[in-house]
């Protein structure tokens, strides 16, 4: 089932993973770096994705920087080119604030974020901590409220926010968990330290973007998409549908046959026009 704890994975690489032959550049002709395909360059004094303490790339950049570098500036910007095409194609769009009847065309880096599968495994840690938390809040404040009457958060905190509904008191899901979806905004501080400045719970926007990212990566760079063992986010989609279904009386994905007519039907709804999500 899908729970608070399943959160896609982040774009990742095996650590130490090296380039293949193939994707290095032959003969005798002088060999282009990624900083000069990229037009990347370090900054003294502040922490750095790509390299490490002593100025060196790291050990899980150096397949996807040595492939980008093999690549050549001229074919990256043509990848470039072509998946802005098909995002557009696509559809995929999303809303500013500040002009709400406006959409712009997604933008998508083809330089992704990488994470050793061991950060990666800290930091899910956390998250699965941190939703497990805010799945026994949900639960307090349309339950026995006990945070509120113990003072542990202040009444006016929770009745005058606009999210609280109070036709949903006593109300409870099917299932352990009344938080269904989660996710968190990262970034990292001064120290290079993960840490999160956001909680969201209201949209699965995120995981949508996140699935389009992935199936334009692996168009316009499938020999690196494919070789760098990217970690799939079919778990966590398969989860939510049979969450979706479990919600809805089911017992998880549906078999095809006359007798399930009573199999309910699952779907994700938009917020409508002009908000994001």
């Amino acid at each position: 089932m899908t729970d608070p704890t399943s959160t896609p994975r982040p774009y990742q690489l095996a650590s130490g993973q090296q380039p293949l032959p193939s994707q290095l550049p032959q003969g005798g002709a002088p060999q282009v770096t990624a900083v000069e395909v990229l037009g990347y360059a370090r900054l003294a004094g502040r922490h750095d994705e790509v390299h490490d303490a002593n100025g060196e790339v790291a050990p899980h950049w150096r397949y996807l920087l040595d492939a980008l570098a093999a690549l050549g500036p001229q074919a990256l910007a043509e990848r470039e080119r072509k998946a802005r095409r098909i995002l557009r194609d696509d559809g995929a769009t999303y809303n500013v604030s500040s002009e709400p009847l406006a959409s712009r065309t997604w933008g998508l880096d083809l330089v992704p974020q990488l994470l050793e599968s061991e950060e990666w495994g800290r930091i899910e840690a956390g998250l699965i901590e941190r939703a497990e938390l805010l799945d026994l809040v949900l639960k307090d404040i349309y339950g026995p409220r006990d945070l509120v009457r113990h003072g542990i958060l202040p009444p006016e905190l929770v009745f005058s926010h606009p999210g609280f509904l109070r036709e949903c008191q006593g109300l409870r899901l099917p299932g352990e968990h009344q938080l269904v979806l989660y996710a968190a905004d990262l970034v990292r501080d001064a120290s290079g330290a993960m840490v999160v400045i956001g909680d969201r719970a209201q949209a699965p926007s995120g995981a949508g973007y996140a699935l389009e990212n992935r199936t334009v990566m692996s168009r316009v760079l499938p020999s690196l998409f494919r070789d760098s063992h990217v970690h799939r986010l079919s778990g966590f989609f398969h989860q939510l549908r049979q969450k979706l279904m479990a919600l809805g009386g089911g017992e998880g994905i549906p078999q095809v046959s006359a007798a399930s007519s009573r199999t309910p039907s699952g779907a994700l709804r938009t917020t409508g026009a002009g908000l994001s999500g």
